[in-house]
């Protein structure tokens, strides 16, 4: 698999950049995998850097997933959704969230993430 993170050198000086159209296409391979094999995934929205345009090769992914509900701990669901966003060439940052927990707190990374991410993805019904 190509790697989104490119180098050329010249001579002794080395340059890094992201290939932001293959980070694209990376992300929304592990979303469109994640969705299919998971029906309470409602909601996917990609936020900071990578979503303003702005990641860099230093840069992390930062993702939200909004569940109908699940039986697991929020610290846990980051690794049950992570795994498939383990190929996509950057690390990536979790946040899973059920439905009733944006309802019912104030939590303003998730707020923010909503109002200001893309969304990668809503699932219809």
């Amino acid at each position: 698999m190509q790697s989104v993170i490119q180098k050329e050198s010249y001579d002794s000086v080395k340059v890094f950049w992201l290939n932001k159209e293959l980070l694209g296409v990376n992300i929304n391979t592990a979303v469109k995998n994640l969705t299919a094999r998971h029906p309470e995934v409602s909601r996917v929205i990609l936020f900071g850097s990578a979503a303003e345009d702005k990641a860099s090769v230093s840069s992390d992914i930062d993702i939200l997933i909004v569940v109908r509900k699940s039986k697991h701990r929020f610290i846990n669901r980051s690794m049950e959704f992570g795994k498939y966003f383990e190929e996509i060439g950057l690390g990536t940052d979790i946040f899973v969230y059920t439905q009733q927990e944006l309802e019912k707190n104030s939590i303003p990374l998730a707020e923010t993430a909503i109002k200001k991410g893309k969304i990668l993805f809503i699932r219809k019904n």
